[in-house]
């Protein structure tokens, strides 16, 4: 298997469509995040999609129960499901791992 190429930034760094390794997952990042002040630093936050969600569960890399939602369904009441969905989350000194698109040239900066 062939290793992936990754980088670590900073939050303020990362960009919609970026693809954060984050516990094993790969977790896609859409165009803006959320963002709100707590005491005197920026907090940003993603709600992201697992795109290896099968992998995921197979290996056990969260707990299932970390990847459940509640939803109601008409006709069937409150339904608990498994969801794709996770949020990457920190201020300017948190550091994620993102990974490079093959072939691409990076600077590191």
């Amino acid at each position: 298997m062939r290793e992936l190429a990754t980088e670590r930034v900073a939050t303020p760094d990362l960009r919609g469509g970026d693809l954060v390794l984050h516990y094993g997952m790969r977790v896609r990042i859409p165009a803006e995040p959320r963002t709100w002040r707590r005491k005197d630093m920026t907090v940003y936050g993603w709600d992201g999609q697992i795109e290896n969600l099968d992998e995921v569960l197979t290996a056990g890399l969260v707990p299932h129960a970390f990847l459940r939602e509640e939803v109601w369904m008409d006709g069937e009441g409150w339904v608990c499901r498994t969801t794709d969905r996770w949020v990457i989350q920190g201020n300017e000194l948190a550091m994620w791992t993102r990974l490079l698109a093959p072939g691409a040239d990076h600077d590191g900066s």
